[in-house]
């Protein structure tokens, strides 16, 4: 999982299709209000969100399919 938005950015292959500052605001802002919160087995929230995110890039989904 990635715990830096540099390090999202190239799991999901940084697409030149992509606007990375779109992505980056709501990989920011995911993060934000995400912070503090565990899942029942102790990992982070955001672990999940990411790496769904992940997932939609590598279907070949739209920026705003990714920021979803």
């Amino acid at each position: 999982m990635a715990d830096s938005f540099e390090a999202f950015w190239a799991a999901i292959g940084a697409k030149p299709q992509y606007d990375k500052e779109l992505i980056k605001k709501a990989f920011v802002f995911a993060s934000a209000v995400h912070s503090g919160q565990q899942r029942k087995t102790g990992e982070d929230y955001i672990v999940h969100p990411i790496a769904v995110a992940e997932i939609v890039s590598s279907l070949g989904l739209d920026t705003e399919s990714v920021c979803a």
